[in-house]
């Protein structure tokens, strides 16, 4: 009988160990490694769904906290500290020109030769996505310099310098000459630039420096955030809405004016797209300023955006926040909005592409900017906290300048 009951007690610590070892690796993995708040403000952090916290006091700089789950040490995250201000929300569109930095690989196929169908990247390591950044440890910076390297090397083997994972990775590729084409090739579609528009979120009166989209510029066929080289930034004016449905996003259609540069691209991140203005440029999304809110200030319930349609002219437009994730895992997920402006559901559907940094205002200040639409229901997105992409920017401007 003794051993009975000693081997359930066993049997139920077993189960309780493995409970919270569950716990504890899912309160691990699912906090951010990053937090930022205002200066001046204290905050908690607390999980959605499980009792771990850490309280943040807001000092200068940046700092670690230590969470805990029970009184036990789960994670130390680091916390930004962004100084209170106000900066212009914009809600215009703009253009963008940007180069990558290296040659991105995405696809690849078959080389047809004389011994038959072969792709000598793919058998030597390369994969999708990879960066390649140098050829013989020479810096490339465009489709046409590789290209000419490849055409001028008589078959011989050549060293590629490839980013994958932020590690460096050099294979060694042999190209083969294409039956087809009569030319050495190494089986890779390669891409080195990308252009578009989207909406300005904001930009500083002081120092010219803006952020846009909210989310990082992404290759169209790998998904991948394309790692930005140079860039600038454009005039542009929206001429037609393509208006989203169910299963189909719309899109906002416009034309870039080459001649009117308003700016440089110094990053391009998973919460946007930052740059300075020139004073040009400035003049051009010349807007209302705005206190920066907090996320801990961020309630459900009534809130305006600010964008830009056919009529080319700044409008507010009536949405509802939804819910509100202050521990989002990713950052430009912070917010789930929903259109409610008849005017703008009836011209776009809800949220299009060319949206995406779309200013967020609630009680007269600046939260946050539109990131996503749900593709299957139109009216509703995701939205990304304002602070969040003003610590990004703030961090990337110094390190350009």
């Amino acid at each position: 009988m003794k051993s009975k009951i000693k081997k359930r007690i066993i049997i139920s610590l077993c189960f309780l160990l493995l409970v919270f070892g569950g716990i504890y690796l899912y309160t691990y993995v699912t906090l951010p490694e990053s937090y930022y708040i205002l200066k001046g403000e204290n905050t908690i952090i607390t999980n959605k769904y499980i009792p771990a916290k850490g309280e943040i006091v807001s000092s200068e700089g940046e700092s670690s906290v230590q969470i805990s789950l029970f009184g036990i040490p789960v994670k130390n995250v680091n916390v930004s500290v962004i100084d209170t201000r106000e900066v212009v929300a914009c809600g215009v569109p703009f253009g963008i020109k940007m180069y990558t930095n290296g040659i991105m690989v995405v696809s690849m196929s078959d080389v047809d030769c004389e011994t038959g169908s072969i792709n000598p990247a793919y058998e030597a390591g390369v994969r999708v996505k990879d960066i390649i950044t140098k050829v013989n440890s020479k810096k490339i910076y465009s489709v046409e310099q590789l290209s000419e390297i490849v055409e001028k090397c008589s078959g011989e083997a050549l060293s590629l310098t490839i980013l994958r994972d932020n590690k460096e990775i050099i294979y060694e590729v042999t190209p083969v000459k294409s039956k087809t084409a009569n030319k050495y090739r190494l089986g890779l579609w390669v891409r080195d630039s990308s252009a578009g528009i989207g909406t300005m979120t904001y930009y500083d009166k002081e120092t010219g420096m803006f952020a846009g989209l909210g989310h990082g510029i992404c290759d169209v066929d790998t998904g991948q955030t394309l790692p930005l080289s140079f860039g600038t930034v454009l005039k542009s004016s929206i001429v037609d809405i393509v208006k989203g449905e169910k299963g189909s996003p719309g899109e906002l259609k416009g034309i870039l004016y080459d001649n009117m540069e308003m700016g440089k691209l110094y990053d391009n991140s998973e919460n946007g797209v930052f740059g300075i203005l020139t004073k040009e440029g400035m003049k051009l999304v010349e807007g209302k300023s705005y206190r920066v809110a907090s996320s801990s200030e961020i309630k459900k319930g009534p809130a305006k955006i600010l964008c830009t349609l056919d009529d080319n002219e700044v409008k507010e437009y009536d949405i509802e926040i939804q819910s509100v994730d202050k521990n989002p895992h990713f950052g430009k997920k912070n917010m789930i909005i929903k259109i409610t402006d008849a005017e703008l559901i009836s011209k776009t559907g809800g949220i299009v592409q060319g949206m995406s940094g779309s200013p967020i205002i609630q009680d007269g200040n600046l939260i946050g900017a539109i990131t996503h639409v749900f593709i299957n229901d139109p009216q509703r997105g995701y939205g990304i906290f304002i602070e969040n992409m003003l610590s990004e920017g703030e961090k990337q401007f110094k390190k350009a300048s």
